[in-house]
């Protein structure tokens, strides 16, 4: 396994008042933290968790996206009750891995079918039982990533399920060390992991990228703040979104954070009008972030949802980018392609590893005019395509 450094385009920090936030009916349930969610369409599915009086639930409640109201489902089965634990899903059907009732650590795996409102319990994770682990899916499989375990208040393991299989494989473990409560999402079958305590106690600002077909991490820009635990990183829109959390002094936050890839920057959004707050639940739908449960400031559990309405709206230093790389991930070649293949474009290009070091110099190409990468090792690559005074940098991985 490779842990390639962050190659920095650009890294700002900037607010912005062009979001809105709004406050919904309220979650159906109980007060609580440490939930799960999952989507399945136009809904999203949320539940478990601890109430006030520290006990730990299995009922479950689903959010209609276009009518933002809420409905009962069924409970997981009895006996099930949990927090701290994993919410994934596949198009058809949600899940819910591990975590923790009382004090044992589960490693059973639910899936939950919405035409038939019902539960059924599949392959258990072929390991130790687990709290707090993050995860994200590429595809049909679902990766769990880090957690807490009987023994260790923190691990570095990552497993990943197969859906369609029903299958675990252990993959390589974090290269970063362990981490537990960090937040995990995927785009464009790659994965991301933010945050996460280690064995110690640290917070980490950490932000990394994986690559499965590989198995590798890379590490890209840190968040820009304090690094926490608690925390939600969601899908909106194509880019990351980051919200609230937990630092190592007991401060909860309210503020909301986008991370686009290209260029790589973090820029600060319009945070909560409320109080700080943590261990939530995180979904979203189109270009809206929504965030329901949770504790706040105060240690008080909530109920409250809130929406934050196009929290990635386009700024005028994005470009709607008419270019792809193809194919991606790429052997032995690459092409520059644009979206109208008719029209033929002369550009210059260069090559650069996640590090930062050209390793291809300047040179001249036409758009589906093959480009020779045998000479680069596996691994992350940034190409930079310039047609005059427009530049475009894109990513493309070499297996």
């Amino acid at each position: 396994m490779k842990l390639f450094g962050a190659f920095l385009f650009s890294l700002v920090s900037l607010t912005s008042t062009a979001q809105t936030w709004v406050q919904l009916t309220d979650f159906p349930g109980t007060e609580r933290d440490d939930g799960v969610s999952f989507q399945i369409n136009d809904k999203a599915y949320c539940g478990s968790g601890l109430t006030p009086w520290f006990a730990p639930t299995a009922d479950f409640y689903a959010f209609d996206f276009v009518t933002e109201s809420w409905s009962t489902i069924a409970p997981m089965p009895t006996n099930t009750e949990r927090q701290y634990a994993c919410g994934f899903a596949s198009n058809t059907y949600g899940y819910v891995f591990g975590g923790l009732n009382d004090t044992t650590f589960l490693n059973d795996l639910w899936q939950y079918d919405p035409i038939q409102d019902a539960w059924i319990q599949k392959a258990a994770l072929p390991a130790a039982g687990r709290s707090g682990s993050a995860c994200f899916v590429i595809n049909d499989t679902a990766y769990m990533i880090g957690g807490r375990t009987a023994n260790a208040n923190a691990i570095a393991e990552v497993w990943a399920y197969n859906m369609a299989a029903d299958s675990w494989e252990q993959k390589n473990n974090l290269p970063v060390g362990a981490r537990w409560r960090a937040s995990g999402a995927s785009i464009n079958a790659i994965g991301y992991l933010v945050f996460g305590r280690d064995e110690n106690g640290q917070d980490y600002p950490t932000l990394l990228e994986y690559a499965p077909g590989l198995d590798y991490w890379s590490t890209f820009p840190a968040f820009p703040a304090v690094g926490r635990v608690y925390a939600t990183l969601q899908n909106v829109g194509g880019e990351l979104v980051v919200f609230g959390g937990l630092d190592s002094a007991g401060n909860s936050y309210t503020d909301l954070w986008r991370y686009r890839n290209l260029p790589m920057v973090w820029e600060q959004r319009t945070s909560l009008p409320s109080l700080g707050r943590r261990g939530g639940m995180g979904f979203a739908f189109n270009n809206t972030f929504y965030y329901t449960t949770g504790i706040d400031q105060n240690n008080a559990r909530l109920k409250e949802t809130w929406k934050c309405v196009y929290p990635t709206a386009i700024t005028e230093n994005q470009k709607n980018t008419q270019l792809v790389i193809s194919p991606n991930p790429a052997t032995t070649t690459i092409q520059i392609v644009q979206a109208d293949k008719t029209i033929q474009t002369n550009y210059t290009y260069s090559i650069c590893n996640a590090l930062g070091s050209r390793l291809i110099a300047q040179q001249s190409v036409s758009n589906n005019t093959p480009i020779d990468i045998s000479v680069l090792t596996s691994g992350i690559y940034f190409i930079e395509i310039r047609n005059g005074e427009t530049v475009e940098v894109l990513k493309f991985i070499k297996d």
